[in-house]
């Protein structure tokens, strides 16, 4: 029973894992939690509404935010490094640095 359990455990990881490995996943699914949130507050009070709970709004990013820090913390999963648009270090573009210093 214990092994079926673990097998169990191990495929409700994958889907998860497959959004701590990814920053694009990741912030998709804080920013589309939030703006969810948000859209049912200003839906429902409008504008005074989205001003009387900014800090709940804030609180909510910043708990699913640390989730998400948390979760790739306790499953040691390490995203890609973000790549820079439109700029190219030395050496990245296939071509050594001839630039005289």
């Amino acid at each position: 029973m214990r092994y079926r359990a673990q097998d169990a455990a191990g495929l409700a990881w994958r889907p998860a894992g497959a959004v701590l490995r990814s920053r694009t996943k990741s912030n998709l699914s804080v920013w589309l939690a939030v703006l969810g949130i948000v859209l049912a507050v200003a839906h429902h009070d409008g504008w005074y509404g989205l001003a009387a709970n900014a800090q709940n709004l804030i609180e909510t990013w910043a708990g699913l935010y640390a989730a998400v820090r948390a979760g790739r913390w306790y499953r040691t999963v390490k995203p890609p490094e973000p790549r820079r648009a439109g700029i190219a270090m030395a050496g990245e573009d296939g071509h050594k640095d001839t630039s005289e210093r």
